[in-house]
C-alpha cells in the first residue's frame, strides 16, 4: 500500500498540476461540441457518412467558438503556428482522419478566422519531484484523455484510503463536498451516507460525516476541475457522449474502478516510476487490488503501524484520532468495527507468537513476569470460537488473558487497577504509553525488550558524547541511563541457570 499511496499522491499533486490547464480547456471545448452538435453527429455512425458528419460538426463548432470568443488549439514548429488538428478532433468531437483528409477543413478554418492558442490542448512543461521530471515529451490531446483517467484513479485512491469511507460513499461524492471549520481546525467531507437512516443519509455539512486530511481535500479539488457535472466520479469515459448525457446521474461502478487501479499501476510502473526513481508498485501476493480492501488495509495499518508515515507528517495513529471525530468514527460508518476486528486479530497473533517464543526459551523478567507466563499459558489452551458479531469481538478483547501489550522497550501485562500510567478515574482499557513508568507492577521485560533497551542505551550514550546539551537535559538522560542499565542487569541476573546433565557413568 505504501508505494501505491505514494504514487497516487505524486500524481494528484504533481502530474495533475501539469495536466489540469490543458484538461480544463479540452473539457470546455468538448462540452460545447456536444451542446451544438447537429442531428447527423448524434446519429449512429453506421447510418451516416463520415465526411458529411465531420463537415457538419466542424462548421457548427467553428461558429460556436466564434460566438463564444474562443480560440482554436494550435501547435508551433519553429516560427510557424498551425492548427492542432488532433486537439481539434478530440476537443471538437470530430473524426481525426477525416478532418485531416478533407479539403473543407482548411476552407472552413480560414472562413471563420478564429485566433489560434498555441498548446491550448497540450501539456509541454513538466514539474520535477526531487530532481527528476516525471515526463519530457509533450502530451497531446489524445493522450491527455488517458492520463486524466489515471489522475482520476489516483484521486480515488487518496480519497477512499485516507478517509476510510465505503466504496459507494466515495463514488457518490459531489462537487462542494469539502468544507472547513476554522474554530475546530478540521477539514470536513460530506456525502451520501450508506447504511444510515433519516437525515443521516442526506448530504449536509451539518452532519459532519467525515473528518479528512488535507491530501483528501486536495484530491477532491482536482476532481472538481476535471468533471463537467456535480458527481466527482461520473460513469463512462471522459469525452464520451454518454458522459455528457448521463454523467450527472450515474457514477462509476466498483468493477470499473478496480480495472482503473490495475491500469494505473501498470502505467505508473512503466512511465512515471522509472523517470522519478520512485519505488515500483509491486504485485500484491493476495491478488489484484480491489477497492473494498482499502478500508481493511487502513484498519490494519492503524492497529499495527500507528506511527507509520502515510502522507507527509501524517501518521496512522494521528489519522485514526482525526477520523473518529466525525462520521468515520460513528456506528453508521462501520469503520470502527474494522478497527476492532483488526485489533482482535493482532492481539491473537501476538499471543500466539509469544507462546512459541516462551516454548523456545525466551526469558521474561520484571514484576509482572509470572503473570505474563500465566496469561500466555491460559490463552494458548483456548479452543477458539467462530466470531460472527462485533459483541463477540469486544467480549474477546476484554478477556484479561489477552491484555498483553508490547511497547518499544517494555511489555505491559495490563491491569487497570495497578497501571501507573493511568489516573484513578481513567477507565481506559489499554496502557497509555506516553505515561509509561518502568517501575510499574504491570511491567514485564522479554529478551526482545532487552535488545531494544540496549539499543536505546547506546543511542543515549551517543547523544551524551556528541551533542551540546543543556544541563537539565543531560542530567535527565543520565538518570534514564541509570534506570535502563539497572533494568538490563536485573533482566540478566534473573535468567535461570542451565544445570548440565550428568552422564550415567558418573553417577
Amino acid at each position: 500500500m505504501e508505494p501505491l499511496l505514494s504514487a497516487a499522491l505524486a500524481v494528484t499533486h504533481t502530474v495533475a498540476t501539469d495536466l489540469l490547464p490543458a484538461a480544463r480547456n479540452l473539457l470546455a471545448m468538448r462540452y460545447l461540441a456536444h451542446q451544438i452538435a447537429p442531428d447527423i453527429r448524434r446519429a449512429p455512425t453506421r447510418t451516416v457518412s463520415v465526411f458529411e458528419t465531420t463537415k457538419a460538426q466542424l462548421e457548427c463548432l467553428l461558429a460556436a467558438l466564434g460566438r463564444n470568443d474562443a480560440s482554436l488549439p494550435g501547435n508551433r514548429t519553429g516560427d510557424t503556428t498551425s492548427v492542432d488538428l488532433m486537439g481539434l478532433a478530440v476537443g471538437g468531437w470530430l473524426h481525426h482522419t477525416e478532418l485531416k483528409r478533407m479539403k473543407e477543413t482548411s476552407v472552413l478554418i480560414a472562413k471563420y478566422r478564429l485566433p489560434i492558442d498555441v498548446d491550448m490542448l497540450r501539456a509541454t512543461t513538466f514539474s520535477a519531484i526531487d530532481t527528476h521530471c516525471w515526463r519530457e515529451a509533450p502530451v497531446g490531446a489524445d493522450e491527455l484523455v488517458e492520463l486524466i483517467r489515471h489522475v482520476t484513479t489516483a484521486c480515488f485512491l487518496v480519497i477512499a484510503y485516507l478517509s476510510g469511507v465505503r466504496t459507494g460513499e466515495a463514488l457518490n461524492l459531489r462537487r462542494g463536498c469539502i468544507s472547513r471549520d476554522s474554530k475546530l481546525a478540521l477539514t470536513l467531507m460530506s456525502g451520501h451516507q450508506l447504511k444510515a437512516e433519516g437525515q443521516r443519509r442526506d448530504r449536509s455539512p451539518v452532519t459532519i460525516p467525515w473528518v479528512v486530511t488535507d491530501e483528501t481535500a486536495h484530491a477532491v479539488s482536482v476532481l472538481e476541475q476535471i468533471t463537467v457535472s456535480d458527481l466527482l466520479f461520473p460513469a463512462f469515459n471522459l469525452c464520451s457522449q454518454q458522459r455528457f448525457l448521463f454523467g450527472a446521474t450515474r457514477t462509476r461502478t466498483p468493477g470499473s474502478i478496480n480495472a482503473d487501479i490495475t491500469s494505473f499501476i501498470e502505467w505508473f510502473n512503466r512511465e512515471v516510476g522509472p523517470a522519478l526513481s520512485h519505488p515500483l508498485i509491486g504485485a500484491d501476493p493476495h491478488g489484484t487490488i480491489q477497492v473494498p480492501r482499502l478500508r481493511r488495509t487502513l484498519a490494519w495499518h492503524i492497529v499495527r503501524r500507528p506511527g507509520g508515515t502515510i502522507a507527509g507528517a501524517t501518521q496512522y495513529g494521528h489519522l485514526h484520532t482525526q477520523m473518529i471525530q466525525g462520521y468515520a468514527g460513528g456506528a453508521d460508518s462501520g469503520f470502527l468495527d474494522d478497527i476492532t476486528f483488526e485489533q482482535f486479530l493482532h492481539r491473537a497473533e501476538t499471543i500466539h507468537d509469544d507462546h512459541h517464543r516462551l516454548e523456545r526459551g525466551e526469558h521474561v523478567s520484571g514484576p509482572a513476569a509470572d503473570e505474563y507466563r500465566a496469561r500466555i499459558a491460559r490463552a494458548s489452551t483456548f479452543a477458539g470460537v467462530t466470531v460472527t458479531t462485533k459483541a463477540q469481538i469486544n467480549t474477546a478483547l476484554s478477556n484479561p488473558d489477552l491484555q498483553i501489550h508490547h511497547g518499544a522497550v517494555v511489555t505491559c501485562v495490563f491491569r487497570r487497577a495497578t497501571a501507573a500510567c493511568l489516573e484513578p478515574a481513567d477507565s481506559s482499557a489499554e496502557p497509555l504509553w506516553s505515561q509509561c513508568r518502568l517501575g510499574c507492577v504491570n511491567a514485564a521485560r522479554t529478551d526482545r525488550d532487552a535488545t531494544s533497551l540496549r539499543e536505546h542505551v547506546t543511542a543515549l550514550q551517543r547523544d551524551l558524547a556528541t551533542l551540546e546539551l543543556p544541563e537539565p537535559l543531560r542530567q535527565r538522560i543520565q538518570t534514564r541511563l541509570i534506570e535502563h542499565r539497572k533494568a538490563l542487569a536485573e533482566h540478566e541476573s534473573s535468567r535461570p541457570t542451565t544445570i548440565p546433565q550428568q552422564d550415567e557413568d558418573d553417577e
